[in-house]
């Protein structure tokens, strides 16, 4: 078979999903389309002593957005850490350190319990008990709003890049629950 007789397909410059440079800096609506662990159980040194050591697991959540000139774009959250308290006098917990997993879990209105713990002062008081694993039947396609930061990174090949992430996650008002089935796969 000759070159010219052979099986083709074609380019539409026009329909391109590829991405024309980073989504600009700001507030979009979008949904969730993906949610998981980067990281299970990393050792990390704490921000305020060098000392002492953190256990914690990451996720990286996938975004899309909703509409607009950037529409079906998707955006990768920045780091959300979940500091753990695994007990094994290594690790000390830093519950104050959960606090964009918690704000998360807030946005995407995920299921936690409500639970009575004694301080470091021996006051009770009530705190959201946050799962280490979620479901992630519970977050695909939930509506948020996030914010677009720019950060400058260096590629393998040396050549420094700009990379859009989420840095913020805030309510979309009447946003929607989107069924993201899978009819976006080419196959």
């Amino acid at each position: 078979m000759g070159m010219l007789d052979q099986e083709t397909t074609y380019y539409d410059g026009s329909t391109s999903t590829m991405d024309s440079g980073p989504v600009p800096e700001g507030k979009y609506q979008a949904y969730i389309v993906d949610a998981k662990k980067k990281f299970t159980d990393k050792v990390v040194n704490s921000r305020n002593d060098a000392t002492v050591k953190h256990q914690c697991d990451l996720i990286e959540v996938t975004y899309e957005i909703a509409n607009g000139e950037y529409a079906k774009r998707r955006v990768w959250s920045n780091a959300i850490w979940i500091f753990k308290d695994p007990k094994d006098g290594v690790h000390a917990p830093n519950p104050g350190g959960n606090q964009r997993y918690a704000t998360f879990l807030e946005k995407v209105q995920y299921p936690c319990k409500e639970v009575k713990i004694e301080d470091s002062d021996g006051n009770e008081k009530l705190v959201k008990e946050l799962p280490i694993e979620i479901d992630i039947n519970e977050v695909i396609g939930k509506p948020v709003l996030i914010q677009v930061k720019h950060r400058t990174y260096t590629n393998k090949d040396g050549e420094e890049k700009i990379a859009a992430n989420e840095a913020g996650i805030y309510d979309w008002p009447n946003g929607e629950v989107k069924d993201m089935g899978d009819d976006d796969l080419p196959f």
